[in-house]
C-alpha cells in the first residue's frame, strides 16, 4: 500500500505503529482501517498473509492467518468471517466502500488458499480400477 507525500502512513501512528514491527519481510499491507470497527472497537490491517486486529483501547494485537478462515460473506451490511468452521467474526458499521474492499481482499486470499489445498492429481490417479 503506497502513501502519497501528503498522506501519512497510518501504520506510523499509534495504535497501529506496533503492527509495523510484526510484519514479515514478504508481507504486503493490502488495507488499513484506521477508524475503530464494531463490535470490539478494533482497527484493522489486512495483509497478503493475515488479518490483524488492534484493540483501540488496550492496543492488544490479534493476528489471524487467512487459512484459519473458512469463508467470508456480507449479510445485512455486516461483513462476516467464518473462523475455523465454528465461530463467526462480524464487522459492523462500515461504509459500503470499506465493506466491499474488505470482502474483495478476503475473498481473493481465501480463493488463493483454496487453490493451494486442491490436490494436483486426481485422487485415483495411477490406480488401476478393476471391474
Amino acid at each position: 500500500m503506497l502513501f502519497g507525500k501528503r498522506e501519512e502512513n497510518p501504520l506510523m501512528r499509534k495504535p497501529l505503529k506496533k503492527v509495523n514491527d510484526l510484519l514479515m519481510a514478504d508481507e504486503e499491507v493490502l488495507y488499513v482501517r484506521d477508524k475503530p470497527i464494531k463490535p470490539g472497537n478494533f482497527r484493522l490491517v489486512l495483509t497478503n498473509k493475515r488479518m490483524i486486529q488492534v484493540d483501540n483501547s488496550t492496543w492488544f494485537i490479534d493476528s489471524t492467518y487467512w487459512y484459519n478462515f473458512e469463508r467470508v460473506w456480507i449479510e445485512k451490511d455486516v461483513v462476516k468471517f467464518n473462523y475455523l468452521g465454528t465461530a463467526v467474526l462480524p464487522m459492523e458499521g462500515l461504509p459500503k466502500e470499506d465493506m466491499e474492499i474488505i470482502y474483495k481482499i478476503a475473498r481473493e486470499r481465501l480463493d488463493a488458499i483454496s487453490e493451494k489445498r486442491k490436490p494436483k492429481t486426481p485422487v485415483n490417479a495411477g490406480i488401476k480400477m478393476s471391474n
